[in-house]
């Protein structure tokens, strides 16, 4: 018999068996043996198993048929003991000795290897199932942003998203209005990985939704908020930037929920932060926050730049932030286009990162006014 610890629980479990005749179902096996072999590492030999008085309490010994008994250890690396393999009879025609044991270690060193064989394999299938999951885990997120963007006369649109990891939880969106306004939406939840990217599903669907709904945008963020501050999310929250353009008045109406502060560049090269009056509450944190409307004037050329933190936090291999300034360096110059100018920043922070592991997701969107068609 080979019986082995489950890798998850620590129990004891039977795992394959060989009888000399015939194939009964019970399988005699002594707790008292099994745990003072796994915890010894040391083998167990029995001449008479049934007067031995190394197992005087074991009942499962005493009324068995077993009378010669042989249990090795089964011991991979570091002195780690994943089972035991025993062998026994209900005979005393002839006993077990020390040389059948020595016979029997040496098979039990043939079966550790076939074990762990055994368990890499599974190890291999399971982070491969694991790995199919997260492909398409993040095939799904990745059709939750947009697949094109917006077609507005007299405007550019640029993004850029870039997760940390296979799954991120940054967000950006376009949502074409009923009034036939034109919304950019970025937000950045907290955290990574899997949790953030459930949250950052729930939250796609819900903006794009609330924003359709509500015809000032300040009501579909704070009814937004209020969403998320159900306790059912842990007490996660996501900072935003909602944006929007009124194309017939060259007006941009953003609201500022905690996040990174946006940029509007100028035809000259020139730059204005987007300062929050009210500081901006993330959503998720405070029942009931009001958010208000910073109402910018695009002029022709200006472009209106978001970016979630993973720009301001891009690290190099020196453990430097990009920051803020270097943002601002890298705005404050006149491009063609709004890709060129895009691209630019996106370059110039990939350039600072250089082969360093990226520490946060990345996303960046923009707006710029040209010269209507």
């Amino acid at each position: 018999v080979i019986v082995l610890r489950n890798q998850k629980t620590g129990a004891l479990e039977p795992k394959a068996r060989k009888l000399r005749y015939g194939d009964e179902e019970d399988i005699h096996l002594s707790r008292t043996v099994l745990h003072s072999v796994i915890s010894t590492g040391k083998a167990v030999l029995s001449t008479d198993a049934a007067n031995d008085a190394r197992f005087a309490m074991a009942e499962s010994i005493s009324f068995s048929p077993i009378r010669s008994m042989m249990c090795v250890p089964l011991i991979i690396r570091q002195h780690e003991v994943i089972g035991v393999m025993q062998l026994d009879a209900s005979t005393m025609a002839r006993q077990f000795e020390s040389s059948d044991l020595e016979l029997l270690a040496c098979v039990a060193a043939q079966a550790v290897a076939a074990v762990q064989n055994a368990i890499l394999m599974n190890i291999a299938v399971e982070r491969a199932a694991r790995e199919q999951e997260l492909e398409i885990a993040c095939t799904v997120q990745r059709g939750l942003l947009p697949a094109e963007r917006p077609v507005v006369d007299g405007y550019e649109f640029f993004d850029y998203y870039a997760p940390a990891r296979l799954l991120g939880g940054d967000y950006y969106d376009y949502i074409l209005l009923p009034n036939g306004k034109t919304a950019v939406v970025l937000g950045d939840v907290a955290g990574k990985g899997i949790y953030a990217s459930l949250f950052m599903a729930k939250l796609a669907t819900e903006v794009k939704y609330l924003m359709t709904m509500y015809p000032e945008p300040s009501d579909a963020i704070y009814e937004l908020n209020n969403q998320f501050c159900d306790p059912r999310w842990t007490d996660n929250f996501v900072t935003l930037v909602a944006a929007e353009l009124n194309e017939k008045t060259n007006e941009v109406a953003l609201i500022n929920a905690g996040h990174v502060l946006p940029v509007l560049c100028h035809a000259d090269g020139s730059i204005t932060i987007i300062e929050n009056d009210d500081g901006g509450t993330p959503v998720g944190v405070i029942q009931n926050a009001e958010y208000e409307v910073n109402t910018i004037q695009m002029e022709e050329g200006d472009s209106l730049f978001f970016f979630t933190d993973g720009a301001t936090d891009a690290t190099n291999r020196l453990s430097e932030r990009f920051g803020t300034e270097r943002i601002y360096q890298c705005l404050a110059h006149p491009y063609r286009t709004l890709e060129e100018h895009g691209n630019a920043l996106v370059q110039a922070i990939q350039q600072f990162v250089g082969d360093s592991a990226k520490a946060d997701d990345l996303c960046i969107a923009a707006i710029r006014r040209t010269a209507r068609g």
